[in-house]
């Protein structure tokens, strides 16, 4: 326990660190330097994928996010918009798609296993991720920290609600662990939470009782979405019969472990940032 509080206290001073001070040049560096190392560990859960062609397909993303963030460089206007728009409503979309595949029967979901599949939706989900974290940084501190802080707040409320109340199982197949209670907990808490970042530090044109009752919904919905992120990357571990994504943070397992929920969560957030204009 003790070392699982070090390592989640460690990360979020790296966090704060890559907000608040890093430039945008330096926080898109380490952005996508983990991104990297989460697609490594995603590609990990199939022993088909040899070690030669991790490294080809990581080469090939890392290509990919460099050109997108030269893009957004040089892309001005309308087209920059268009650009961020097309690749956020994508990762809005595969997290619905996500979301149906957990509710399948496990029977119908070890595809998602599969080389071709864990490399392909590995990468459908990592560049909205990263058009995301681009956009929001752009945008401010505030909205890149309420975003990267919904699911951080939401399992700290779903630990002690579930702990303290938890009876009814969300997922007994995929995550045993989980209850309704769990899941409410972390729903109340970061509803609260975000509401009042958002009163004080968000957009005051929008931050009136409607507004804010609007952002406490929206919040809501994230949370679940971020519930379902956890949730998709426990049914590949279940189907790769395999505990945790890696061992790179002590107690917590790995990279993909813990940002998992942010996969689903950044480009609803972005989207709905463009929509919204909340901070």
């Amino acid at each position: 326990m003790l070392k699982r509080v070090f390592t989640g206290f460690f990360a979020f001073i790296v966090m704060l660190c890559g907000v608040f001070l890093f430039n945008y040049f330096l926080f898109s560096i380490c952005a996508g330097a983990v991104l990297l190392w989460l697609a490594w560990e995603w590609w990990s859960f199939s022993a088909d994928l040899k070690i030669k062609l991790k490294v080809l397909f990581l080469f090939f993303l890392g290509g990919v996010l460099a050109l997108i963030y030269i893009l957004k460089l040089y892309i001005q206007g309308v087209y920059l918009n268009y650009l961020n728009n097309i690749f956020l409503l994508m990762g809005f979309g595969l997290a619905l798609l996500a979301v149906i595949f957990v509710l399948l029967p496990l029977s119908k979901t070890k595809f998602l296993v599969r080389s071709d599949s864990l490399v392909l939706f590995s990468f459908l989900f990592l560049i909205p991720t990263w058009v995301a974290l681009l956009y929001l940084k752009h945008t401010g501190v505030w909205a890149l920290f309420s975003a990267l802080l919904i699911p951080i707040v939401a399992d700290t409320g779903a630990y002690f609600s579930g702990y303290l109340f938890g009876k009814r199982k969300m997922a007994p197949q995929v995550s045993p662990k989980k209850t309704w209670e769990g899941a409410l907990g972390g729903m109340l808490l970061t509803g609260i939470f975000s509401t009042l970042l958002f009163k004080f530090l968000g957009n005051e044109a929008q931050a009136d009782w409607l507004g804010l009752f609007g952002f406490f919904g929206l919040s809501i919905g994230l949370v679940l979405l971020a519930i379902f992120g956890d949730l998709f990357e426990s049914l590949l571990k279940r189907h790769a019969e395999i505990k945790d994504s890696g061992s790179f943070l002590p107690g917590h397992g790995g990279i993909f472990d813990r940002l998992d929920s942010l996969l689903f969560v950044l480009p609803t957030f972005a989207l709905l940032q463009v929509l919204g204009h909340f901070y």
